[in-house]
């Protein structure tokens, strides 16, 4: 069984949006379940992470999802594509957990 946990962003994002957007997320996050690697593997700085591409009305959005192990996804992000892989590069999230800052040497 694949369990998926989302990241607070994502559960703030689908909890505040559309009700017919919200559905559509999950139906498209729901192939996860059968299969791990059903979205598009990104590359670069977010390599080991997929992108699940949602169309809604005019508005492009994406659910970026990382997989920790055969068993545990991560979504990272859920949102409008615009500035999405920049949102979550600046966030900091890796492997599941939100990255401390290190501390400035003075």
């Amino acid at each position: 069984m694949i369990e998926v946990r989302f990241v607070t962003q994502a559960k703030q994002f689908l909890k505040k949006c559309n009700p017919k957007l919200r559905d559509l997320f999950k139906d498209k996050l729901s192939a996860i379940y059968e299969n791990i690697d059903a979205g598009i593997p990104l590359t670069g700085d977010l390599a080991g992470c997929y992108k699940i591409r949602i169309d809604y009305g005019s508005q492009k959005y994406r659910a970026v999802y990382e997989v920790i192990n055969e068993t545990t996804v991560v979504v990272v992000y859920c949102g409008q594509r615009k500035n999405a892989y920049q949102t979550i590069k600046k966030s900091g999230v890796v492997k599941g957990v939100v990255r401390k800052k290190k501390p400035k040497n003075v």
